[in-house]
Order: C-alpha cells, then sequence, then structure tokens
C-alpha cells in the first residue's frame, strides 16, 4: 500500500527498524514532510519510541500507526504533539494520502500559528502600555508591562484566572457589562476604573478593549495604562479648588474652619476628625472644631504644650501617619475617654507665615495614602493663609471697634462731669468690647479700702457690699501689685476672690482684674467677672488695661476738667498714630513704601492749601491722604501681591477695596470727614472711574486732588514691576487726562503750585 501511495503523489524512505529510522531522521541532508512511526516496530519500546522520535522529528509531522491493541497508546502521543494516528489493516492508500496531507496541513497552520503568537509576543513584550487578552473572562495572555503594574511575579500566575479578580469592588458590576459586549463583538470605549495589584494597593487604570482573535479563537484584548498619579493631581487641584473657592465666601475664622474641615473629610472620606488651633503665648493647643459620625468629639478639650501627637507636628512641621493607630497607637498619644480609635490616623499641621497655627487630625478605617497626605496639606495650607488674613482683618476690626468704644468713651469724658455717667459708659462698652458678663469698678478711699463705685450686667446686688482691704483678695492684690490679676477658673481661687457667694449666686467661672491707675497713683480696680471658662490673649488683656486706664482718668478729671482736655489731646496724638500706623502696615501688605504715603499726603495737603481749603478741613485732607488704600485690606493677599495683570474676577475684587474703605471708617466718628479721598479717588472726571462712576464736580475736591497726586508719584516712582517714568513724560500724560481722567482746573493748579510750572 506505501507503494502505491509513492507511486502517485509521495515519495516514501522505508526504515524496518526504530534505529535505522531514528539514524535517518537524524540526517540533516535528507529532509521529510512527516513521519509514520508504526508503534509495532521490531525495536519498539512503547510509548517511549514516540517520545524519542518527537526528539528527532521536531520539525516534522508525526502520523501514529497503531494495532489495535495500541490505539490508547496511539492517542496518548496525539495528546503530546503527533498530528494523527491511523489504525494497520483499517486504512486504504487514498485514507493514508489522506492523512497524511491534512497532518502536514494542521501542523503547517499550527507553525504559522506559533509564529504568529511570537510576533504578537514581541510587539506587545516592547509596549509600554500594559496589555492583557482574555477569552471566555478568562486571562489568556498579558505583556511584561501588565505583569509589572499589577505586582505579579510571572505572566504564568495570571493565565486561566478571571479578569474580573483585578477590577476593585466598586467597578466590578461595569466591568462584567463590558466584557460580556466585548465578546458579543463590541469594541469598549476608554473607561478610568481602578485595578487592585496582588500587594492590595489599588491602582487608577485607563482602560480600552477590543474584540480580537486569540490563537484561532475569539478574544478580548484590554489596553490599560496606570493613571494614579494623574488622578491624584486632578484630586489635589479638585480639593484645592473647592476648598478656595469655599473660602471665597468665608470671612471670619469662624467661617473659614468648618470649610477646612469638611473640604478635608470629604477629600479621603474621613469617618472623623478634629482641629486644633494653638494659642500662641501658651503654646497649649485646644480642640476647637471636631466632626464625627459615631462619637462624641472632646471639642474644647485643652492638649497642653509639649504633649500628645499635636505637639509633635506642631514642632517638627511634618505629617503624622499611623495606618495602624487602632492596636499600636503612639505612646506618646493623648488619650480621652469614651472615644474608640480609627484604624489610621493622620495628622496634618496647618501653616501661615512658615508658622503652624494649629493642626488637622482624620481617621478612618481604611489605610491612608500619601497621596490623602498631599491633598490634605493644600488644603492645611490654603486654610491656614485663609485663616490668618482673617484673623488679621478680624483683629483690624477689633481694634477699629476698640478705636470706637475708646471714641465713645472720650466724647463722654468731653462732655459730662457726671462721674456716673462717664462710669456706666465705660462698663457698658467694656461689657462689649471685652466679651464679658458683667464688671464693676471699686474705688479707693482714704482708708484704702476698695469701694464699690458702679456695677453692670450682675443679676443681684450682691456686688454692691463690696468693701476690701487694699492687698486683700485678687482685686486688692491687682491694686497693690498694679497689674492685671487672673482666676481662669474661679472653682480654683480659694478666698482669694474675697466673696465666693457672689459667684456663686451670679454664676461666676472666670475673673480678671485691672488696677485703676491716674498720674501715678491707684485709685481703684476695673473688674471683669464671665459665666464661661475662656482663655484671654494679650491683646485682651491690653485692651482691659486700656478700658481701666480710660475709667481712671474719668475718675480723676471728674474733678479736674483741665486735665480730661489734656488727655483728650493726647488720646488724639495716639490716633494719628495709629492712623500713620495703618498707612504703614498699609504700604508694605500693598508693596509700596511708607515715603510714598508721606509723599502723597504732603503734596495733597500742599495742593489743597493753595486751593484754599480751610485749616480744619485740611487734617481731614491729611488724614483720607494717609488712609487713602485702607480699603485693600479687604482683598486677599494672593490678589493684592500678583506680580502679573489681574483677571475679571480679581479685578472686580479689586475694585471694591474703596467700598471696603467707606465700611471700615464710616463709623469712626473722627475719620469720617476723611472718608472722600479713601472712597473716591478713582473716580474720573468724565465718569468712567469707581465705585460710583461720578463725573466732574460731583466727585469730592479732596478726591479730585489726591487722584493727580497719587498719579504723579506712582509713575515717577520705581515700582518692583517697572521703572520710573520720567517726570517730562508723566506731566505730559497727566495734561493728556486733563479732562478725562483729572478735573482740568486742578491739573493746572498742581503745575502751577506742586511743579512750579506756569
Amino acid at each position: 500500500m506505501l507503494k502505491d501511495v509513492a507511486n502517485t503523489e509521495l515519495r516514501i524512505q522505508h526504515a524496518s527498524t526504530l534505529e535505522d529510522g531514528l539514524q535517518y531522521l537524524g540526517d540533516p541532508e535528507k529532509p521529510l514532510d512527516a513521519v509514520l512511526l508504526d508503534l509495532g516496530l521490531p525495536d519498539s519500546q512503547g510509548f517511549d519510541t514516540f517520545t524519542r522520535v518527537q526528539e528527532k522529528a521536531q520539525a516534522f509531522t508525526v502520523i501514529i500507526l497503531s494495532g489495535l491493541n495500541d490505539v490508547d497508546m496511539a492517542l496518548h502521543a496525539v495528546r503530546n504533539g503527533a498530528q494523527d494516528y491511523l489504525v494497520k489493516g483499517q486504512i486504504s492508500g487514498e485514507l493514508l494520502l489522506r492523512s497524511i496531507r491534512h497532518a502536514i496541513e494542521r501542523d503547517e497552520a499550527d507553525r504559522l500559528l506559533r509564529e504568529s503568537r511570537e510576533r504578537y509576543q514581541s510587539l506587545v513584550d516592547m509596549m509600554p502600555d500594559a496589555i492583557m487578552v482574555h477569552q471566555d473572562g478568562l486571562v489568556a495572555f498579558a505583556n511584561p508591562a501588565a505583569v509589572r503594574l499589577l505586582g505579579i511575579s510571572k505572566p504564568e500566575a495570571l493565565m486561566g484566572t478571571p479578569m474580573i479578580d483585578i477590577v476593585h469592588p466598586e467597578f466590578k458590576e461595569i466591568v462584567a457589562e463590558r466584557i460580556r459586549s466585548a465578546e458579543a463583538g463590541q469594541s469598549q470605549t476608554v473607561l478610568e476604573q481602578k485595578f487592585v495589584r496582588s500587594d492590595g494597593n489599588v491602582i487608577d487604570v485607563e482602560v480600552t478593549g477590543s474584540p480580537f482573535t486569540f490563537e484561532d479563537k475569539p478574544a478580548t484584548q484590554i489596553i490599560f495604562r496606570d493613571i494614579t498619579q494623574r488622578k491624584q493631581r486632578e484630586r489635589e487641584i479638585e480639593a484645592v479648588a473647592a476648598v478656595s473657592s469655599s473660602l471665597r465666601q468665608a470671612r471670619s475664622v469662624d467661617e473659614i474652619l468648618p470649610v477646612i474641615l469638611n473640604q478635608a473629610m470629604a477629600s479621603i472620606s474621613a469617618k472623623a476628625a478634629t482641629l486644633t488651633l494653638v494659642e500662641p503665648e501658651t503654646g497649649d493647643h485646644q480642640i476647637v472644631m471636631g466632626k464625627s459620625s459615631d462619637r462624641q468629639l472632646p471639642i474644647g478639650q485643652v492638649i497642653p504644650a509639649g504633649t500628645g501627637l499635636t505637639s509633635r507636628v506642631v514642632e517638627t512641621a511634618t505629617p503624622y501617619l499611623n495606618n495602624n493607630f487602632r492596636n499600636e497607637p503612639d505612646p506618646i498619644t493623648v488619650k480621652f475617654s469614651d472615644i474608640p480609635s480609627t484604624t489610621a490616623l493622620v495628622i496634618v499641621p496647618i501653616t501661615a507665615e512658615d508658622h503652624v497655627i494649629g493642626t488637622l487630625g482624620l481617621g478612618r478605617d481604611e489605610a491612608i495614602e500619601q497621596s490623602d497626605i498631599r491633598v490634605l496639606s493644600a488644603i492645611c495650607d490654603i486654610g491656614g493663609a485663609a485663616v490668618h488674613r482673617a484673623s488679621l482683618y478680624e483683629q483690624t476690626e477689633r481694634r477699629l471697634q476698640h478705636l470706637r468704644s475708646l471714641r465713645e468713651i472720650d466724647n463722654t469724658i468731653a462732655t459730662s462731669l457726671d462721674l456716673r455717667l462717664t462710669l456706666d459708659v465705660i462698663l457698658s462698652q467694656g461689657i462689649g468690647e471685652l466679651r464679658v458678663d458683667a464688671a464693676a469698678i471699686l474705688l479707693m478711699d482714704e482708708e484704702h479700702m476698695l469701694n464699690f463705685a458702679a456695677g453692670l450686667g450682675f443679676r443681684t446686688d450682691r456686688i454692691e457690699q463690696a468693701r476690701i482691704k487694699f492687698g486683700d483678695g485678687l482685686a486688692g492684690q491687682a491694686a497693690k501689685e498694679r497689674t492685671i490679676v487672673e482666676a481662669a477658673d474661679l472653682s480654683a481661687a480659694g478666698e482669694r476672690l474675697n466673696w465666693s457667694a457672689l459667684a456663686e449666686a451670679e454664676g461666676f467661672m472666670g475673673y480678671y482684674a485691672a488696677p485703676l491707675i491716674a498720674k501715678g497713683r491707684v485709685i481703684g480696680v476695673l473688674e471683669t467677672f464671665h459665666r464661661s471658662v475662656e482663655p484671654r490673649d494679650a491683646e485682651w488683656k491690653d485692651f482691659l488695661l486700656t478700658l481701666a486706664g480710660q475709667a481712671a482718668i474719668a475718675i480723676d478729671n471728674a474733678a479736674l476738667f483741665k486735665d480730661l482736655q489734656t488727655s483728650n489731646e493726647s488720646l488724639r496724638e495716639a490716633y494719628e498714630r495709629t492712623i500713620e500706623g495703618w498707612a504703614h502696615a498699609l504700604a508694605l501688605r500693598d508693596m509700596e513704601t511708607i515715603e510714598h504715603s508721606r509723599r502723597v499726603t504732603e503734596m495733597t495737603v500742599k495742593l489743597a492749601q493753595a486751593l484754599g481749603v480751610s485749616d480744619e478741613q485740611l487734617e481731614h485732607v491729611r488724614r483720607g491722604a494717609l488712609l487713602h488704600d485702607i480699603g485693600k485690606m479687604g482683598v486677599p493677599d494672593h490678589i493684592l501681591g500678583k506680580a502679573g495683570p489681574l483677571d475679571d474676577e480679581e479685578w472686580e475684587i479689586m475694585r471694591r477695596h474703596p467700598v471696603y474703605a467707606r465700611d471700615m471708617l464710616t463709623a469712626i466718628d473722627f475719620l469720617y470727614p476723611a472718608l472722600p479721598i479713601p472712597l473716591y479717588h478713582h473716580e474720573k472726571w468724565d465718569g468712567t472711574g469707581y465705585p460710583e462712576g461720578l463725573q466732574g464736580r460731583h466727585i469730592p475736591l479732596e478726591a479730585r486732588i489726591f487722584a493727580i497726586i497719587d498719579v504723579w508719584d506712582a509713575l515717577t516712582s520705581n515700582r518692583p514691576y517697572r521703572d520710573a517714568w520720567p517726570e517730562d513724560k508723566v506731566a505730559q500724560h497727566l495734561r493728556e487726562q486733563a479732562g478725562k481722567h483729572f478735573d482740568p482746573a486742578i491739573v493746572d493748579a498742581f503745575f502751577l503750585h506742586i511743579l512750579k510750572r506756569g
């Protein structure tokens, strides 16, 4: 039969023994297309026969010839690489020819498939993107980039595993649907999702998928890349944008702190959070705010300086992280009763002006990553700057209010010799400005006894029975030592208070006393009482001393009216120095110099005087010139100090500074006449200025005068962003703007009286 086949289409080389056949297979000069292996050869050794032939004939197609008793062995050979098997006695020449042809074709197809896979493997192995192939939802291929990205030790570990196993639970449902769609032949659009690495870490990935034929079978090829860093940057930008947007609406520290807390919790899905602020004088940390869904937080609790994790964060100005805090808390942790710990804890410093002003602590049960800390640090940096800015604004507002109160007291002292009325005004202003519940004034008599003179805010009349010997109790100690005496917690003051029954009846918990000193002589004591425990800072105590001083002046001057007027003049000088100090602070904040403020003030007064402004009005002109940009205290630092041009939104905020000036100065009586320059110096003669668009002589005279002076000095002075203009160029500019920006008549007066040009 083999001879018949050979005579038709095939050339056959016959070997009667296994050894002859193996020798022939090993001859490179005798290439073959296929090998017909008879398992019944005289020297055959069962399945080992096939193994030995396969080692020699790896490039050939192998077909097994077996007897009926060797069928199982022949099938085993097929499973291990043989292309086919035929049973001797059941084949014809035609069947043999067809089997050989088909076996060679299948072997060639397998070879081409292997080469195709090797080319595919070589191509994707060099790809920087991760590539995987899955069939019926099971991983069939992964390139080295995919193996590295998923943290797998070798590709074989992925083969045959469900594709869905590497998908984060949050995305399993949508990915399962995408797998079904891909198996139906539909291409998949780009999807941002999350994969879980072998080490349990979660990574953000961008995935595309498309139908694919892999090893002659339908499959899906997915290409994915790690976008964790990009998503992190997006998170940081979103967090910064969110907190910035929220802080834009917040004016006070009390409004800013919740924004910081809420945005921080939302950014990392925290379970609980606390915010502490550092007391500048003591360094203690007070928990001023907190939020938790399942626990009571110790709001108001004070953590002494140098203790606890918050102190470590403040001292090092670096975040603290413990992802196993519940089981392994830090030994220095300050523990609060009945407050369960979270698994992970992070504490981030809140900084402003290179100083740590507080801390933000957050906890959750999932591990906190470094990327989370970066987001929190960004929020704390922005929040810290906002807190600092708001603190300065509040401090300015508070000092302005203090000035208003002092002015009110001054007015009372200046217009009334009624001591009782004067003391009532002092106490009323003191309670409001010092934020206390009650206050009293004790006066010293000739026997060196402190007796009740006036009181306000008391629920009983016990205070009126006060009669304290000089040096006794808290009030007597303040008089003797000529300094503030405090008992922030009256429960610990004991007998030093002199009348514990008063504290009990009134519900007082805190107490401060300041001596009344007039002309070097102690004449009494100003007492303040508090129905809550609240720490007071140095500024508060300074104002208490100021009020005590005012009270002493009022008392002493009840009989000495002339001394009262002298004191008033001293206060006025203090106001003027305060105004100059504001002008200096404004110049520094606005990147100008104090010399600029002084020059424009002097020239403005000089030109106003030349134009016939009265001496009385000149004083208001001088103050207005000094405070012309007081409204910029309300403009955020990032706008005020911006090096480049402002955008439309920033200009809108900047153009409100005259309105801020009006809001700040209107209620201050002695500064109200100086308001036209701060409010209207950006108005223009042709009506195109701001804030009200006044035109011509509707603009106050002093504002029209100052507008020219301000532009002249600004353009003739060097600035960080440009050099000074030559004076001739500036003069020409002023002439060109006459009738547009400036009052033409005042431009002429400026050239005549200031530049001395006709």
